[in-house]
């Protein structure tokens, strides 16, 4: 009748979990007694749930909701303000669980202003707490990609590019060098020429 009566019994696999409250009194003061049943210190991570099977016999279900976890990243731009204008306008950050590829992935974006939540992740495997990290794929030409861990559920993914300064020479070094090459030599073959044709002229004047 809702009143504890101080009986208890232990259930493991000793017993199949399965356990029976004899010897009990059926009626009290004339009426009969409703007996019914609870589970003493739930374990943690665990909802109980009781069921009547029928007027003598209950069931107690134990249901484990594995733990729940998510994960923020958000993206730092270290580029002067875009100023070379090589932006992209959208990043894909996807979320890798004890070095593995989930198969998540997200995208970051000037309209959630760079910042989203990997959400509802299981916490735990086998036991042991998930490490979570994030890898940016497909990095934009002409920037460095940085992951710095902010906290145990935060990171930061910082991509660098280092402006061209103005007046600075677009084209490679190695370019430069062949082209200054290719210019010295045609300098130099134009120079052998006309020294030929002022030789050949100095020996015969009078010819056209």
């Amino acid at each position: 009748d809702g009143e504890d009566t101080g009986k208890t019994v232990d259930l493991s696999a000793d017993n199949d979990w399965t356990a029976v409250f004899t010897n009990l009194a059926e009626f009290k003061d004339g009426e009969k007694i409703e007996y019914t049943i609870a589970e003493v210190d739930t374990l943690d991570g665990y909802v109980c749930k009781v069921e009547k099977i029928n007027e003598n016999e209950y069931t107690v279900t134990n249901t484990h909701e594995p733990s729940k976890t998510e994960v923020k990243v958000s993206k730092v731009w270290e580029d002067e303000d875009d100023k070379d204008d090589l932006r992209p306008d959208t990043v894909t950050i996807k979320l890798l669980a004890d070095g593995e590829d989930t198969g998540i992935s997200l995208d970051l974006s000037a309209d959630n202003e760079w910042t989203a939540t990997f959400t509802n992740l299981p916490e735990y495997k086998e036991g042991k707490k998930i490490d979570y990290t994030v890898k940016e794929i497909n990095v934009a030409e002409g920037y460095k990609v940085k992951v710095e861990k902010v906290s145990e559920n935060e990171y930061k993914v910082i991509n660098t590019h280092e402006p061209t300064v103005p007046g600075e020479p677009t084209t490679k070094t190695g370019e430069s060098l062949g082209a200054y090459s290719l210019i010295g030599l045609l300098m130099l073959g134009l120079g052998i020429v006309l020294a030929i044709i002022k030789k050949k002229y100095r020996k015969n004047p009078d010819q056209d």
